[in-house]
């Protein structure tokens, strides 16, 4: 240790002694890499010289609770500031659009994924010496996408009477992938704390019926024009029954038997 500390006495709970502990940092007292240790070392707890010889010198000591690095005897090629800061940038760019890319291949059907849906954060870049003109700068990424399931995104946007005017029937939602999508609490949400999420966003969607021709067409086969009535009322909540018409030609005719002879003209909004 380089300055003085003062180690806090020990506590009692529930008839338990608790030591008291303090978190500092060390440094070697001489230069070289025959000092650095690390954590996954076997390394036995240190002891402090000054209590040898009396009671605290087994009762107190330090243990190691990070890696213990940089001994270094000799010249070493340093990299500037701006260029470390850019060369970092860079591969932050790169490690995030290779995870983005393994990220949006798993994502499941059924689900969507925004553009920014998604938190990044690295690891402090780690420097090299290659030779004494060159240097490897090495930086690790964690990568969380925010994936929601595209019907329940539409009853928290619509609201679930906006769905239940559908009656059941299949719906689209034409522009939900196209919405503007922003994280609100950017700075203080961690996939890692696993705390609220805000989100924010912006654009126009529309739900859109889905007209089940196939099924349509069976239902119409062999009525009269006056009978398809009924069955375009049944499918009301997708078809605007006041714009639905039907024509036969001849028009005393009914509908073919054959599906594959009915045409279905569909016409949105």
């Amino acid at each position: 240790m380089t300055s003085s500390v003062v180690i806090p006495g020990f506590t009692t709970s529930g008839g338990n002694t608790i030591p008291g502990t303090l978190v500092t940092i060390v440094s070697a007292d001489q230069p070289g890499d025959k000092y650095n240790i690390l954590k996954t070392d076997s390394v036995s707890d240190f002891k402090i010289v000054a209590y040898k010889d009396t009671s605290k010198y087994n009762s107190m000591y330090g243990r190691l609770a990070g890696d213990i690095s940089g001994g270094f005897v000799g010249t070493q090629k340093v990299i500037s500031t701006a260029m470390l800061a850019s060369t970092t940038r860079e591969l932050e760019n790169k490690v995030t659009a290779s995870l983005l890319t393994q990220v949006k291949a798993a994502i499941p059907n059924g689900y969507i994924m925004y553009p920014n849906a998604y938190v990044a954060t690295f690891s402090t870049p780690t420097v090299n010496t290659i030779d004494a003109k060159s240097a490897s700068v090495t930086v690790q990424g964690n990568l969380s996408g925010i994936i929601f399931k595209k019907n329940e995104l539409v009853l928290r946007i619509a609201g679930d009477k906006a769905v239940e005017t559908f009656d059941g029937f299949a719906y689209e939602a034409k522009g939900l992938e196209d919405l503007d999508f922003s994280i609100a609490n950017l700075k203080d949400f961690s996939p890692e704390k696993k705390n609220s999420l805000i989100i924010k966003l912006k654009g126009d969607a529309k739900l859109m019926g889905v007209i089940p021709v196939d099924s349509l067409k069976k239902k119409l086969a062999g009525l009269s024009l006056t009978e398809t009535e009924s069955v375009f009322r049944s499918y009301k909540p997708v078809i605007d029954i006041d714009k639905s018409s039907g024509e036969i030609t001849p028009p005393w005719s009914k509908v073919p038997m054959d599906p594959s002879r009915i045409e279905i003209e569909v016409l949105t909004k």
